[in-house]
């Protein structure tokens, strides 16, 4: 009962008890090809990343770009110098997404111009998972964006919003567009054109999520406010709430962990629970703050229903300030609590996204400094141990009866080594840069349990689950996640 009553108390106070069963575990550090910026799960369980060269610089005119392939399964690394773009073109600080299709949609990005960097682009660029190839598209988007967000819409459609760009490299693009992947053609929507997205850097990676399948609830940065954009025919952009406490910031995390419901980061430490599930009239919960402030840290949804934050530092890119372990939010208590410590300080430019087998992939931080990190770390959060430090047995799925089923089926999961299933979760592979995976969405599934077979209801709407790919994770009644399967829904 005293240690017991010991261990509460240290949990209380934040000091990080080196137990994985309590903190998690991070393993070595590992090399990297370069310094990763962007991280991408693709539907194969590969990862897509892309950054800077390993000494932190951006490539310059005079050389191609490259970018990387790793699979987690084998740990083998395959690393592609691209020569499809524009040569000096930059992917870094671009907006990505993986489409229905499985491709990549990476918009933006940037250039030099009279031998000024940091100008953005209007390409377009597909990454194909088949054959780990990027390539130039056909057409590009109607406006120059850097730091631009991408959003799957209801019916397989992406908004791009934010960035900036043109003959002014610091001035933000104020009129969102719409991709289409069946035609290959962009819509303005000129109908939402707004200085929202120029003004307190309202460009910056505009922190957005699907709401229902024409709308999309957007955070802006720097203000206290949430607005609904209507992609509908020529588009429109309304306020529809306020909230109390600090603003949204575009260096802080957030992340939609249930059904419409986003645990978002206010200021830098205060978090709040936003339910969207109604657009025109979102709703706003205060929920347990951070135990430290974190700038530029990233947020994940965890297969048990909980929420990782990790990276980040009380004070900006100050070395010394840096938070290395873990916090790990509950949803039921709204509490947070501390995990293990990692090795590196991950700043500005760090990137952090769950992998298939229910671990996080945690890398990048530089460039600019105070460290240019071409290395990542791996966390292991509590759930994959037992209370005596030993790996937890795990829940395996064996099979699904099928991987790309539609809307409204019934998909039946087979699985060993667990007698009781709590919990199946559904979580969108990430797609994630500067502190924003841009279509993280996590809920649990309604499912019936016969013997080792679970009948896994879909039928749910397009708006809680956009078409795309997604990894299903079954949860026993230990809490211990399997490993996932991945699961395709279409479009339209």
């Amino acid at each position: 009962m005293k240690l017991l009553s010991l261990v509460a108390l240290l949990v209380l106070v934040g000091v990080a008890i080196c137990d994985p069963y309590i903190n998690g575990t991070w393993s070595s550090v590992q090399s990297w090809p370069f310094l990763t910026i962007h991280m991408v799960m693709l539907k194969n369980g590969k990862v897509l990343s892309y950054g800077t060269l390993n000494s932190g610089r951006p490539f310059l005119p005079d050389e191609e770009f490259y970018y990387d392939v790793w699979d987690p399964a084998t740990n083998e690394h395959n690393t592609v110098t691209y020569y499809g773009g524009p040569k000096g073109n930059n992917l870094f600080c671009s907006g990505q997404v993986q489409l229905p299709s499985g491709q990549v949609l990476i918009t933006g990005g940037s250039e030099n111009m009279n031998d000024i960097p940091n100008y953005g682009i209007a390409h377009v660029q597909f990454f194909d998972p088949e054959t780990d190839i990027i390539e130039l598209a056909d057409r590009n988007m109607y406006f120059p964006r850097w730091y631009p967000s991408v959003t799957t819409l209801g019916n397989g459609q992406v908004v791009v919003q934010g960035g900036r760009g043109g003959t002014e490299p610091k001035i933000g693009i104020t009129t969102p567009e719409v991709y289409n992947p069946e035609t290959g053609v962009w819509k303005m929507l000129t109908g939402a054109n707004s200085t929202l997205y120029r003004q307190r850097q309202g460009w910056w990676y505009p922190k957005s999520y699907c709401a229902r399948q024409n709308m999309v609830l957007l955070f802006p940065a720097q203000r206290n406010e949430i607005w609904k954009l209507d992609h509908r025919g020529d588009g429109s952009l309304t306020q529809v709430a306020t909230v109390p406490g600090p603003a949204f910031m575009k260096e802080a995390p957030a992340c939609m962990f249930d059904r419409n419901k986003v645990l978002a980061i206010q200021g830098m430490q205060d978090a709040c629970v936003l339910d969207i599930n109604n657009p025109d009239a979102p709703t706003y919960e205060k929920t347990g703050s951070l135990r430290e402030r974190r700038i530029w840290a990233t947020s994940v949804a965890l297969p048990n229903g909980e929420v990782l934050v990790v990276g980040g530092a009380s004070v900006s890119q100050e070395l010394d300030a840096a938070v290395k372990f873990a916090e790990i939010w509950n949803p039921t208590t709204g509490q947070w609590r501390v995990g293990a410590e990692a090795a590196k300080a991950r700043l500005y430019h760090s990137a952090a996204m769950l992998l298939p087998d229910a671990t996080v992939l945690v890398g990048g931080g530089g460039r600019p400094g105070p460290v240019n990190n071409d290395d990542i770390e791996i966390y292991s959060p509590p759930y994959l141990f037992q209370a005596n430090g030993d790996r937890a047995t795990r829940p395996i799925i064996t099979s699904l009866s099928t991987s790309e089923p539609d809307y409204g089926d019934t998909i039946q999961v087979t699985f060993q080594d667990a007698t009781k299933i709590d919990r199946v979760s559904f979580i969108r592979a990430g797609s994630v840069t500067h502190s924003f995976n841009m279509d993280e969405r996590m809920f649990s599934l309604e499912y019936t349990q016969n013997g080792n077979v679970l009948d896994v209801d879909l039928s749910f709407g397009r708006s809680v689950a956009p078409p795309g790919w997604y990894m299903l994770f079954i949860v026993n009644d230990e809490g211990v996640p399997s490993e996932a399967k991945f699961v395709g829904l279409p479009s339209p």
